[in-house]
């Protein structure tokens, strides 16, 4: 007979009543469970930690030979030593990697985070050689696991990258690169790559302003036309600082290939003028605001090599932030004798303005430079000097 209320058993024969206490009857029935090896029962009827251990590790024992993946979750839920399992499991490197990933959610020290997550990477590049057949499903697990928060937070970056690296696996090392936002690594790989359609998002979407800067003008000297094309879109659209960027335009403009674009671009007769997209993006940096004056010697140069017009009109435009001494070394009478003569006369060079309008036989600017000069004497020499360059037109026309 069950009494509910005080929780006990009655017996009643025909000389005695008894009264029967339980006293945790099921305190050992896990044991019992163990050897008839029914472990999810075992596992139920477990009290204390000490039982659950013994129970999981029991059933990893009986499972490793014909299941070594399931063996490996059961040990890596006890509290067997990393150590211990990881001697069972050395020749069973698919059962290691899922044990070492199953411990690793469990652990608690920051030391075994940092030793298992190092593993796990190991055992994953040596999963991947040894199974190529199955290289595909692996490298996809590597990327989902390698993105997560609590993983990618106890990998130690460069042990990291050096096991990927080793292992010539470039596309788990992308994927780490990318789960820890390593754009430098990644720029570095899809370059060498010459995968610029990557390249260029990713510089123009994730990059801080030093790496722009320093990527952006590889693209330029080694992208191809399209991804070229987008760098000066992407400088101006980041606010770029101009003058962190003028040796990536020279070197850029005097490339080499550079060269061999234009006489290609010439000897397919395009319609369209050819494009130097160093010029163009310094030209977008003055209209902006620009004035460093380095920024304005470089796209004067390269305006003296490569369109005399704009030359002319960005004298034509004054005031000139440019190093005016610099251009009288880089101008030449013959090539630039009209930019030329703005910036002598600037520089209030007027005689030597006046020549060269003259031998360009530019008689207007000549007199404008001419009546520039507030000393009388050196402005009739000037207009001495003009009326024998007409005398002798006139006479050469006779």
């Amino acid at each position: 007979m069950n009494d509910e209320i005080a929780q006990t058993y009655w017996i009643l024969t025909s000389t005695t009543l008894l009264e029967v206490v339980p006293m945790d009857e099921a305190a050992n029935i896990s044991e019992v469970y163990l050897k008839q090896e029914r472990f999810s029962d075992a596992l139920l009827a477990s009290r204390t930690p000490i039982q659950r251990n013994r129970v999981l590790c029991k059933q990893a024992e009986h499972l490793l030979p014909k299941d070594p993946e399931a063996a490996a979750i059961a040990w890596a839920r006890s509290d067997a030593t990393v150590e211990s399992i990881a001697l069972n499991l050395l020749r069973l490197p698919k059962a290691l990697l899922i044990f070492c990933k199953e411990r690793l959610t469990r652990v608690t020290g920051a030391s075994q985070r940092y030793m298992l997550g190092g593993w796990c990477v190991d055992i994953w590049m040596t999963v991947l050689a040894e199974f190529p057949e199955e290289e595909q499903k692996y490298e996809l697990e590597f990327t989902k696991w390698i993105e997560k928060e609590e993983i990618k937070e106890y990998l130690d970056k460069s042990s990291t990258y050096t096991l990927l690296t080793s292992a010539c696996r470039e596309n788990c090392v992308v994927a780490y690169a990318r789960a820890i936002q390593d754009y430098d690594r990644l720029m570095q790989i899809l370059t060498s790559q010459s995968d610029w359609d990557a390249a260029v998002p990713l510089l123009r979407d994730n990059m801080s302003h030093e790496l722009i800067t320093k990527w952006s003008g590889r693209i330029l000297l080694k992208g191809d036309e399209k991804s070229k094309a987008l760098i000066p879109a992407i400088w101006l659209d980041k606010g770029i600082d101009p003058s962190c960027l003028l040796a990536w335009i020279l070197q850029y403009e005097s490339s080499p290939e550079s060269k061999v674009r234009r006489v290609v671009h010439e000897l397919q007769s395009h319609t369209n003028p050819f494009q130097h997209y160093g010029m163009h993006y310094l030209e977008q940096a003055v209209q902006r605001g620009s004035i460093d004056v380095n920024v304005h010697n470089l796209l004067v140069s390269l305006y003296s090599r490569n369109d005399i017009s704009k030359l002319n009109n960005y004298f034509d435009n004054p005031p000139y932030y440019m190093d005016l001494n610099y251009a009288l070394r880089l101008l030449s009478p013959k090539d630039h004798a009209k930019a030329l003569i703005r910036v002598h006369g600037t520089l209030c060079m007027f005689e030597e303005a006046v020549k060269i309008a003259l031998l360009q036989d530019d008689v207007d600017e000549a007199i404008y430079w001419a009546d520039q000069v507030e000393q009388m004497d050196r402005r009739k020499g000037l207009w001495l000097l003009i009326g024998k360059h007409l005398l002798a037109r006139n006479e050469i026309e006779k």
